[in-house]
């Protein structure tokens, strides 16, 4: 916690570090940990990719009609 307060080290290297010794600290193993990380960045991933699928639709359709148009150029 001080080392995200005091910008040390990057908020993301830490969600990522902490909860892995952490899991070791209590006792499972290195391949049950390896199995929580790749199984929650795969989770990540995927919310991400569905994110950027609909920004994209979402911004191709307001660009089509002239929605992000400035007023100034219509």
């Amino acid at each position: 916690m001080a080392t995200v307060v005091t910008k040390k080290v990057p908020f993301n290297f830490v969600l990522l570090i902490v909860p892995a010794v952490c899991a070791l600290i209590l006792g499972h193993s290195v391949e049950e940990t390896s199995t929580f990380i790749v199984g929650q960045l795969s989770s990540m991933m995927e919310s991400a990719g569905f994110m950027l699928l609909f920004a994209f639709l979402y911004f191709q359709m307001l660009t089509r009609p002239g929605c992000l148009t400035p007023s100034s150029q219509r």
